[in-house]
């Protein structure tokens, strides 16, 4: 199965899956997570600058990764600042995101 790599838009599809990605990462880390209605309206209402990348295959999201466009960073040049970067359970392992 290909995975693909893309950036969250604006009312996107995905936008549930990662919500429910984002719950499990919050269980996984043993914290309390908020509602899914609170998680995907953050989804929605990102900052400005920030942006969540999503690994996809044809039927599911696999993972995610958060960040931001930072300044200044080494050497007093742009830069990213990366948040979070989490990968479903069940995906873990299986080499999906690995290139042929």
């Amino acid at each position: 199965m290909t995975t693909s790599i893309r950036l969250l838009s604006e009312n996107d599809h995905a936008a549930v899956a990662v919500a429910v990605l984002m719950e499990e990462m919050q269980a996984h880390y043993s914290v309390p997570c908020p509602p899914r209605e609170t998680i995907l309206s953050g989804l929605q209402n990102r900052p400005p600058g920030v942006e969540l990348l999503i690994a996809e295959d044809s039927d599911s999201v696999l993972g995610f990764a958060a960040f931001s466009a930072i300044y200044p960073g080494p050497w007093l040049q742009p830069g990213i600042f990366l948040k979070d970067l989490f990968v479903s359970k069940r995906k873990r392992g299986t080499d999906s995101g690995t290139r042929s």
